[in-house]
């Protein structure tokens, strides 16, 4: 009986140790598809700035949260995210999307293109009242299949006047605990 009781405390504990270890590796994992996902958006980023000229602004954010649920918390994810706000070219907001998403696109797979309910085609894009929000919205595939990336645009308008188009760039994916 005795014999039996110690199998039964050393199976619990070869079964705790086990989990353990396996949290740690995936908290490890997780540490790692991270950083490198702030590497790629570094990267593209700078790719943007190199193609299109000194943004007027970048705003950037990393950040891990856990939604209340009606009986409990959900489960973790983590977001990391740069804003750029590049100063138009000329006048043409069409040309310089389709330059900033090519440029996106030469280091993620374009997966879906989406667009604002209020925005008819993209050649209208920017062309709408600034009180109107209208934006596209891009998912793109990593080589992480577990992170979920977009870049979403739109128009920033100052007194009535197109100024400059906002590329936000980010990736999220769900974690064992917060990576931020």
């Amino acid at each position: 009986m005795f014999l039996m009781f110690g199998f039964v405390i050393l199976g619990g504990l070869t079964v705790f140790f086990g989990l353990q270890i396996r949290t740690e590796r995936t908290i490890a994992a997780d540490k790692v598809r991270f950083a490198q996902a702030e590497k790629d958006i570094e990267d593209i980023s700078a790719d943007i700035v190199a193609t299109v000229g000194e943004p007027l602004e970048i705003k950037k954010q990393q950040y891990c949260s856990r939604p209340n649920m009606k009986y409990g918390q959900g489960g973790t994810a983590c977001y990391i995210d740069n804003e750029i706000f590049s100063p138009l070219r000329g006048n043409d907001i069409i040309e310089q999307y389709q330059i900033i998403s090519g440029t996106i696109q030469k280091r993620w797979d374009l997966l879906d293109v989406e667009k604002s309910e209020n925005l008819s085609n993209i050649i209208d894009f920017g062309k709408i009242d600034n009180s109107i929000d209208t934006k596209i919205f891009e998912t793109y595939g990593t080589e992480d299949k577990d992170l979920q990336c977009r870049a979403t645009y739109k128009v920033v308008h100052i007194q009535g006047i197109a100024k400059s188009l906002s590329a936000d760039l980010s990736c999220n994916a769900a974690v064992a605990e917060p990576v931020y």
